[in-house]
């Protein structure tokens, strides 16, 4: 017998169109761009694990590498979701935490009252086992040439040799080409 896989979306949509789908949600159908994060951060978190049900409380790992904006805010709430169910989770801080009323804050502070451990990134925190989660930079990533410490750590996360989970897509890519980054 075999498992019949989840349906996937049929359409692709720009970045200015996800944008516009979010505004829409928020403004014409009154949903809170919390709920929108909280939504997402749910939906990563189920789909991490379906794909890897090793992540069982109390073996599993989950390392997450978080920017500053809003796709940091998915990670921090996929990793209040990880903790809330004792797995193992970590976010390796690569951005500034968001500021005190942007929207990634509520999550931020989320994460931290489920007890998620924030760590600043240096190239010496390396996750040696477990699965990582890229919540670095989202569909507003524009090319250009990535430098400093969001360079090095998508070159760690490419280089750590374990699965990852992109939230919105994978940070150094752009959304609407494909293209990646130069890392200088």
């Amino acid at each position: 017998e075999t498992t019949a896989l989840p349906l996937l979306p049929t359409r692709l949509f720009t970045a200015a169109q996800v944008l516009e789908l979010e505004r829409l949600a928020i403004e014409d159908q009154g949903i809170p761009a919390i709920q929108l994060m909280k939504r997402a951060g749910r939906a990563a978190f189920n789909t991490l694990m379906a794909q890897y049900p090793e992540l069982e409380p109390g073996i599993g790992k989950v390392s997450i590498y978080c920017g500053s904006g809003n796709n940091a805010g998915d990670g921090y709430v996929l990793a209040a979701l990880a903790a809330q169910r004792n797995i193992g989770v970590e976010i390796f801080q690569v951005g500034s935490p968001p500021a005190q009323g942007a929207l990634a804050r509520a999550a931020f502070d989320y994460a931290g009252a489920a007890g998620v451990s924030f760590l600043p990134w240096t190239e010496e925190l390396v996750p040696e086992y477990g699965v990582i989660v890229d919540a670095l930079l989202g569909t507003g990533f524009k090319l250009g040439e990535l430098r400093g410490k969001y360079a090095a750590a998508i070159q760690q996360i490419n280089a750590a040799e374990l699965p990852v989970l992109a939230l919105d897509l994978p940070s150094g890519l752009a959304a609407d080409s494909g293209a990646t980054a130069d890392f200088a």
